[in-house]
């Protein structure tokens, strides 16, 4: 509408009108006056319903201002709740780093102790296992020349055995003219013969004599 339309006027504007045509002479303004206090009512209806609805808006607006505060208060309320959570979460995490990095640390203890134990075995087995060697060693040698001694005394036995056979038969063998000549006092030559053949025979006997066994 127009500026000049007096429904759009102020209330003030209004009533300063309805006073200035209340001044006019009767009979020039009966016309006009109705016209006025109907505009004039016809705006103060305008005025009441756009009061109204400003303070409709206005009530709308405090309960939006409060729903908005309310949702901040919950918005604030649910961050706190976040953050606390976030807060036990990272004390949660904190902790199960420093309990992972601990049993980290035994199973590396462990592990090495248990390394330093096999080696620690093995150098002990392989110690007594160059013992053993050693050992076997020694009494391989011992029984080689142990069975080396015993073939040597078997040989000299053998060969004793054989130098009494032949003693003994070189004894049986003698001819009565031996015997008789080993008894002569003149010559004695028969006995000095047989002597000789005693003395070769002892002397190889000893020879063949076993000796001390070796350790």
């Amino acid at each position: 509408m127009r500026a000049s339309d007096p429904s759009r006027w102020p209330l003030r504007m209004l009533c300063a009108a309805m006073a200035l045509a209340c001044l006019l002479p009767a009979a020039a303004q009966d016309s006009r006056e109705r016209e006025a206090l109907r505009r004039a009512q016809a705006a103060l209806n305008d005025t009441r319903r756009e009061l109204a609805a400003l303070q409709a808006e206005r009530a709308q607006l405090l309960r939006d201002r409060e729903a908005a505060a309310a949702q901040a208060a919950a918005a604030e309320q649910a961050r706190q709740a976040l953050l606390a959570q976030h807060g036990r979460l990272q004390q949660q995490l904190a902790a199960l780093r420093s309990a992972q990095e601990a049993q980290a640390a035994a199973d590396a203890q462990r592990h090495a102790q248990a390394t330093a134990d096999a080696a620690a075995q093995a150098t002990a087995l392989q110690q007594r296992l160059a013992e053993q060697q050693r050992s076997n060693a020694a009494v391989t040698a011992l029984l080689e020349r142990a069975t080396q001694a015993l073939a040597a005394s078997e040989d000299r036995n053998r060969q004793l055995h054989a130098l009494a056979l032949q003693a003994v038969e070189r004894y049986r063998s003698k001819t009565p003219t031996e015997a008789a000549l080993q008894g002569d006092p003149l010559l004695g030559l028969t006995q000095i013969r047989i002597d000789n053949v005693a003395e070769e025979l002892r002397t190889q006997a000893d020879a063949l004599r076993s000796a001390p066994a070796r350790r």
